[in-house]
């Protein structure tokens, strides 16, 4: 269940913001975002953040708690191009491991393609990509 979390708190809120930049959000907009998940065996990971967003980019930053009170922070930015979404952000987990992660986005016709990579604190390195579309 933690590498799934890890990549949530990687790739999910750097995803979002992408969207909402590409999608045409009002120019400046603050959020500030709650949650809960509890897991099969009843153990609850937390998360909260907030959101800024002007001129076209935004700024996130969250935590995740996890059961036994670890916390991992994320922070990261998107920025708005002339064909899409660039984004890049931090994770930072209990242990003070640092993980990278940047990637970008680009919609067209109602559909958002998105490329990324995270690079963790060993020089490992993950790439993904996905796509949504609207209705």
């Amino acid at each position: 269940m933690s590498m799934k979390i890890n990549r949530l708190a990687m790739f999910g809120p750097a995803f979002v913001l992408a969207l909402l930049i590409a999608g045409g959000t009002a120019a400046n907009a603050q959020v500030s975002r709650e949650g809960t998940a509890t897991g099969p065996a009843g153990n609850t990971v937390t998360t909260q953040g907030t959101t800024s967003c002007a001129d076209g980019k935004c700024t996130s930053t969250g935590t995740l708690t996890g059961p036994a009170g670890n916390q991992i922070q994320r922070s990261g930015t998107a920025t708005r191009t002339g064909s899409g979404v660039q984004r890049s952000g931090t994770v930072t987990g209990p242990g003070g491991n640092t993980a990278t992660t940047q990637g970008s986005t680009s919609c067209a016709d109602g559909k958002c393609t998105s490329t990324g990579t995270a690079t963790g604190p060993r020089g490992n390195t993950i790439k993904r990509s996905g796509s949504v579309t609207r209705n």
